[in-house]
């Protein structure tokens, strides 16, 4: 009878993913030839949602891997290498990539200077650079203190009003 009760608890309930309880099971995992679903029964048990089984996200991992080798699911996070991290060989290798990638452009640069295609742009014949005209900003000077007068009037009024109260 306590066998009835602990199977009829565990049917139909789902984790909050949506995978039924009964489908994180070493048989059912061996069984599913769905790559989505054992993707998903995977992000379920790697999430520690219904509790750590190392052994049955191995199994499930190997099961997926069968099934679809390039999902992206199977993918481990690496960190990401620096400079540093590079062997000599490989450091030399950079070095002299980029050592020649600045050789040619400095390369281009001079055979298009000499082909007279930079002329066009050292020359200073640009018009001026558009500036405002001194009659807009006076008159917005002059604006300026009449607002500030209108504020202190306003002030002053509401101060003798509040003193009258």
């Amino acid at each position: 009878m306590g066998e009835d009760v602990g199977s009829g608890l565990l049917e139909g309930s789902n984790t909050t993913s949506g995978v039924p309880i009964e489908h994180l099971d070493y048989r059912y995992v061996g069984e599913c030839k769905n790559s989505k679903e054992l993707e998903k029964i995977l992000k379920v048990l790697r999430s520690g949602e219904e509790g750590h089984y190392p052994e049955l996200i191995e199994f499930t991992e190997e099961r997926l891997r069968n099934i679809n080798p390039k999902s992206k699911s199977l993918r481990k996070e690496l960190p990401i290498n620096t400079y540093r991290d590079l062997s000599k060989s490989e450091e030399q290798e950079i070095t002299d990539d980029l050592q020649e990638w600045m050789e040619s452009i400095d390369q281009a640069d001079k055979s298009l200077k000499t082909a007279g295609v930079t002329r066009e742009l050292d020359n200073d014949n640009l018009p001026p650079i558009r500036t405002t005209t001194n009659s807009e900003v006076s008159s917005a000077k002059q604006q300026k203190p009449t607002d500030e007068k209108k504020k202190k009037n306003c002030v002053t009024s509401w101060l003798s009003g509040v003193g009258q109260i």
